[in-house]
């Protein structure tokens, strides 16, 4: 028969796995969500007032998204040719070039893709003014810094916590049966 003491170690360390994955799920979640919070993400054409930090920055089109309760479900494609003109406090523009590589999201109910990139020297306010040349339909633009860094750090913390408190879990469980010594 299993001594109290050795059940207590074993109910203990099940509950710090137990423990790690639930909040695993939540670190996870939270991270996806606070990517969108974010992003500044605006309904276009229209002129934007940007308060910018120093950094890179992509400029994405959400083509699946809601946005001020209203759903946009367009496809990749319906951004159709725009022109975005980013220019700093003093009126001097801002390059803006095409985006590094293939960056698109899906995640929160919103889909994008990245259609232009620009770098910020210094901080400040900054202005975006987008046109759509051919067409008045309304579509929703996001900006913001490497989508994919952010999530990565959000993931590798999530599992890093969920390594530590199952890890912790399985030494109180094996010192409980005897297996590990002090």
């Amino acid at each position: 028969m299993e001594s109290p003491n050795k059940k207590l170690w074993i109910k203990t360390g099940s509950f710090f796995i137990l423990a790690g994955i639930v909040v695993f799920v939540i670190l996870l979640t939270k991270g996806t969500k606070d990517i969108s919070k974010q992003l500044i993400r605006f309904e276009a054409p229209s002129t934007q007032t940007l308060e910018l930090t120093e950094g890179h920055y992509n400029i994405y089109h959400e083509y699946k998204t809601f946005f001020n309760n209203v759903a946009y479900n367009q496809s990749e494609n319906d951004l159709g040719p725009a022109t975005l003109q980013l220019t700093d406090s003093e009126g001097s523009n801002i390059q803006l070039s095409s985006p590094i590589g293939s960056s698109t999201y899906s995640f929160n109910y919103q889909n994008g893709y990245a259609i232009s990139s620009f770098d910020i020297e210094s901080a400040g306010v900054y202005t975006l003014e987008v046109e759509s040349i051919t067409s008045n339909k309304k579509f929703i633009l996001a900006i913001g810094h490497n989508i994919f860094e952010i999530l990565f750090k959000s993931i590798m913390f999530s599992i890093i916590v969920l390594m530590v408190l199952v890890g912790v879990g399985i030494v109180i469980i094996l010192r409980g049966l005897g297996i590990m010594k002090r």
